[in-house]
């Protein structure tokens, strides 16, 4: 295997989180702990805190949303919807490249009209939104295990709003932050949608906006790791 024998002749390894690490050891079959260093994505927040929210009772998705939108998710979204209309107003969907798919999916549902999608939006603008949104949502791809850490997490965090991810069980979104105002579920239907009930009907959280503990999080300490690699220091992980 060409990427096996290409890892061994590395000199460093940057990687996301320590299950991504995990995942690769276990897929190549080697061990590559003594030269990988676990850095976060850089995650950056928009200055002005002095934003009101203009997505009040929906759910609000920045990225990509094909096949990863699984069945369940958008069931539970019509169903949440139907139920209780007052509380939940369905989800935004900011970037989805493959709209044509994505559409298709939501005709073969019947949730077109709960779903409001639109086109990919600059970077700075997407972390206006993200100020400006009352849950942001994660969804993973659906699968046993889950190799990766969504580089949205850290702006997600950064923006100080309620987080709501739909992940496999086995996932590396809590290697950074584990604090109540991340909800994450699994791709299971009546989880989800008890989620969302919780989340619009009952209102768990009484406060829509957080402030975050996120040492070790903000761009010049992780910047700083990433120069100690390039200049041959050691950094503990």
């Amino acid at each position: 295997m060409r990427i096996k024998q290409i890892t061994k002749k590395i000199d460093k390894l940057i990687m996301p989180s320590f299950r991504t690490m995990s995942f690769m050891e276990n897929k190549l079959n080697i061990d590559i702990k003594n030269k990988t260093y676990i850095i976060p994505h850089i995650g950056d927040e928009y200055k002005n805190n002095l934003v009101k929210s203009k997505f009040r009772k929906k759910l609000v998705y920045f990225g990509d949303l094909n096949s990863r939108a699984a069945v369940p998710f958008i069931k539970a979204v019509k169903k949440a919807y139907n139920d209780f209309p007052e509380d939940f107003k369905g989800v935004v969907c900011f970037g989805t490249h493959h709209v044509i798919e994505f559409k298709n999916m939501l005709m073969k549902y019947k949730a077109e009209e709960i779903f409001d999608i639109r086109p990919p939006i600059e970077y700075n603008e997407s972390l206006k939104k993200m100020k400006e949104s009352e849950i942001l949502l994660i969804i993973e791809a659906n699968m046993k295990e889950s190799p990766f850490c969504p580089s949205k997490l850290f702006d997600y965090l950064f923006s100080n709003r309620p987080i709501l991810a739909i992940s496999p069980e086995k996932n590396s979104l809590n290697e950074y932050y584990n604090g109540k105002d991340l909800i994450i579920t699994t791709h299971d239907e009546k989880k989800i949608y008890d989620i969302i009930r919780k989340l619009f009907v009952e209102k768990i959280f009484k406060k829509q906006v957080f402030k975050r503990n996120l040492n070790g999080l903000n761009k010049k300490e992780i910047i700083g790791k990433y120069l100690k690699i390039t200049n041959n220091h050691k950094i503990n992980n």
